[in-house]
């Protein structure tokens, strides 16, 4: 059995999980050619990171004073 559903049929946890993300953190798309993101899943993974944790760090490489999220 899964969790209860709200009146509007969303479940509770993704709404909030959802509202808490907004709150704390600013979103970006990036745009790679095909096939791009399946060789940045694997060679991040190979590097026990996700694709956001190596654009995370990459980014505190290159931008003085980027601070990363803390990946979990």
């Amino acid at each position: 059995m899964g969790r209860p559903k709200r009146e509007d049929g969303r479940n509770a946890r993704t709404v909030a999980n959802n509202k808490y993300n907004t709150s704390v953190y600013d979103r970006l798309a990036v745009n790679v050619n095909k096939g791009e993101r399946e060789r940045l899943k694997e060679y991040a993974a190979g590097n026990g990171e996700s694709v956001n944790g190596l654009i995370n760090r990459l980014l505190a490489a290159e931008v003085p004073g980027f601070d990363p999220i803390k990946e979990k």
